[in-house]
């Protein structure tokens, strides 16, 4: 039972890469020792290659126990989260506050008309592998994308997105994110572009959504590696950026430094070096610097909102702009994500 709890532990610290309010390196370090220190046995005993023995799956896992809504576009494919993963949720979360929430039809086509601006890989992915959406009330983060995976060994995802997303723009929605990095909120920080927020979480959550099912990157989570019989599309993703998937190679005044919605520690140091630092740096977002997964989303969700669909991306800190997607560093970067174009 003790290897066990460590085990599952470890699967809550794994699955919360892919949550739209990313852990510093630190936090997951020190939640992982909190949880049992032979976790970090298990890093090295099972290894991403196929065919290796996975651990035995929770309920929450398994894509049967939940309803089957993949005869209908991805877009009505909105619906209440089953019990046992709002309560599976909830204790992950500590949060009893959590409720599922059910949006007016109007959110469908409105889903629609963005999923028709994304990427064509996004698009593949979202049809091909999301189950279901389930909007949460009181979520601490805008998103989540986790897996699931079917009788025959086959990995699928939900996407958990908190109401928030259609209540505010996409403005309101980011800048709130990134104040909840900073002391007292840093009310002096803002970031555009405007539009629906809901571009933006969709955008970011797809390109996970495309991650697990597609294996982009080389293993998003060793668990579902061991699901996995497709190479990785871009194993070198991030390669010169990443010592691990949450240790980056070079040191920034950011870095470990950083947690967005209120978990972890806010940044109280130099803000004006901070985005100073941010603009020597190749992460598109302070977010994207907390984990190689959240890296790649940011990359493409940045790219596609700057880039195709001409979207204005700036930080504005005091009277000062910052242009993230200007960066040179960065630029040299996204040769890296034209696979999703194709």
């Amino acid at each position: 039972m003790k290897f066990f709890f460590g085990w599952y532990r470890y699967l809550f610290l794994q699955s919360a890469k892919k949550r739209n309010y990313q852990n510093n390196s630190f936090q997951i370090f020190f939640a992982a020792i909190f949880a049992k220190p032979f976790v970090f046995v298990c890093l090295f005993i099972f290894s991403c290659a196929t065919g290796q023995n996975a651990p035995d799956l929770t309920p929450e896992r398994k894509l049967s126990l939940y309803p089957s809504l993949y005869h209908l576009p991805v877009y009505e494919r909105v619906a209440s989260p089953p019990e046992h993963l709002l309560k599976y949720i909830k204790y992950l979360d500590a949060r009893e506050d959590y409720r599922a929430y059910i949006p007016d039809k109007s959110v469908s086509q409105q889903m629609k008309q963005i999923i028709q601006k994304l990427p064509p890989l996004n698009i593949r992915a979202l049809e091909e592998g999301v189950s279901a959406i389930y909007f949460i009330e009181n979520f601490m983060g805008s998103g989540m994308t986790d897996w699931l995976i079917d009788d025959n060994g086959k990995i699928h995802t939900y996407v958990i997105l908190n109401p928030d997303v259609l209540r505010m723009n996409m403005s309101e929605l980011l800048t709130k994110k990134e104040q909840s990095a900073f002391v007292h909120g840093l009310q002096t920080v803002s970031i555009t572009p405007d539009g629906s927020s809901l571009l933006y979480i969709l955008l970011h959550e797809s390109v996970h959504v495309a991650d697990y099912i597609y294996r982009i990157t080389d293993c998003v989570e060793f668990t579902v590696c061991s699901f996995q019989n497709r190479m990785s599309v871009m194993p070198d993703f991030g390669i010169d950026v990443w010592k691990t998937g949450i240790q980056p190679v070079s040191s920034y005044s950011f870095t470990g430094k950083v947690s967005f919605y209120g978990l972890g520690n806010k940044y109280s140091g130099d803000v004006h070096r901070v985005y100073s630092d941010l603009l020597t740096s190749p992460f598109v977002s302070l977010y994207s610097s907390l984990s190689r997964t959240e890296d790649i989303a940011e990359l493409l969700t940045f790219y596609h909102l700057t880039y195709i669909l001409k979207k204005k991306y700036a930080i504005r800190l005091d009277n000062k702009e910052f242009f993230p997607a200007d960066n040179p560093v960065v630029k040299k970067r996204l040769a890296k994500i034209k696979i999703f174009y194709q």
